[in-house]
Formats: structure tokens, sequence, C-alpha cells
């Protein structure tokens, strides 16, 4: 009991330390849809593992509504949609959590600026940049640095050179001819008939011969 009780008091202080809290929110109120629009900015090294869970959202204190994000597809920022109707003088809580633990909370007034803020287009996720260039005319062959990247022919240069084991001159080919045990003999005398059907026809009966009915 005694080390079942240290290890979950480890469990409990190392926590903190794997957890990656959201550093501040952002948010834009787009009025003619009633959507907030919200920027929560947390660092995350997979999106699929870590991400913001859940955003929870109450208005003036009342119910709240909840938001369960399933990843983060920008690494710095996750993104969040939600319905809501507000107007000038609103207060709204938002707390966000991420997937490992840690979560932060903002308050939120709706002011007038905010109400005829323009929306601002959010940040694309970060991709990959191409090395190579995208005029294929200015790619460069490909050279070996070092003499042993060098791949060096098996066959000689000269074609005259080569040690072919057949004959350049057809005419001196020979036919294969079997020697000894290769030589195959006929399993049968051709003269001598060894078939089992008489060779007088007459003597054939017919095929259904012996069959009774």
């Amino acid at each position: 009991m005694k080390i079942l009780s240290l290890f979950a008091a480890f469990l409990l202080l190392a926590s903190p330390a794997w957890a990656r809290p959201p550093s501040k929110i952002t948010a834009q109120y787009d009025q003619s849809k009633g959507v907030l629009m919200l920027d929560i900015y947390h660092l995350s090294r997979d999106n699929v593992k870590e991400y913001i869970k859940r955003v929870e959202i109450s208005k003036n204190g009342g119910s709240p509504v909840v938001k369960r994000p399933r990843q983060q597809i920008n690494p710095n920022v996750q993104y969040v949609d939600i319905s809501l109707k507000a107007e000038k003088g609103d207060v709204l809580t938002i707390t966000a959590e991420s997937s490992l633990g840690g979560e932060l909370t903002q308050e939120l007034e709706i002011t007038e600026e905010l109400l005829k803020a323009e929306i601002q287009p959010r940040q694309a996720p970060r991709r990959a940049v191409s090395t190579h260039p995208a005029d294929k005319s200015k790619l460069k062959a490909a050279v070996p640095r070092r003499d042993s990247d060098v791949v060096t022919a098996a066959v000689p240069k000269d074609p005259d050179k080569y040690s072919s084991p057949h004959p350049a001159d057809a005419s001196k080919l020979r036919p294969a001819v079997p020697r000894g045990s290769d030589v195959m003999k006929p399993a049968v005398n051709p003269e001598v008939s060894t078939s089992a059907h008489p060779a007088d026809k007459s003597k054939y009966k017919p095929a259904n011969a012996g069959y009774n009915r």
C-alpha cells in the first residue's frame, strides 16, 4: 500500500509537467450570423493526441455551451466556432481545456467595437515547403561527390573483347547430340502391336454390350 501511495503521489506531482494549457484566447464575433469565432493559442506536437478537447462558454453566468473538438489542425492555434446570440454589454466566460491536461479561463465583454470589427481571415495551417524549383529546367543533374559513388561497369567498353562461349560464326555451331544415358529409346517396338483392341474390326462389340437394363 505504501508503494502504491508513493506512485500515486508521483503521478499527481508529474502531471502538471506533462500538461500544456492554452496560452491565450482571442475572439471575433460575426453579428450577422450569430457566430463567435475563437482562436485558442495552444502548442500541439501531435494534432490527434494533443489538442483542445473541450471549450465551454457561458453568457452572463447562464448555462454553458460546450464544444468538443476532435483534433487540432494548426499546430499553434485551435479554431473553434460556436453559434451564440450576444448583444452589447454581454459578458462571456470562456474556458478551454487541453487533452493532456491544463486549462485557461478568460472573460470577454461584447463591446461595440467588437460588434463592428471586420472579420479577419484566419491563419492557414503550416505546410511543407518543397525545395525543388517550380521550373524543371533549373533542376541540376545528380553528380556523385566521391569516387566511391561512381558505379563501374562490369563489362568491357570494347564489344570485341566480350568472351561469349558461342562462336561468332553461326556455321560453326554443332547440333545438340544426346550422349550416353541422354539418348531416348522407344518404349515399345513399333512393329509389334500391343493394342488391347482386336486387329479384326468385325470382332468389335457394341459399346453397350454387357449392360443389363
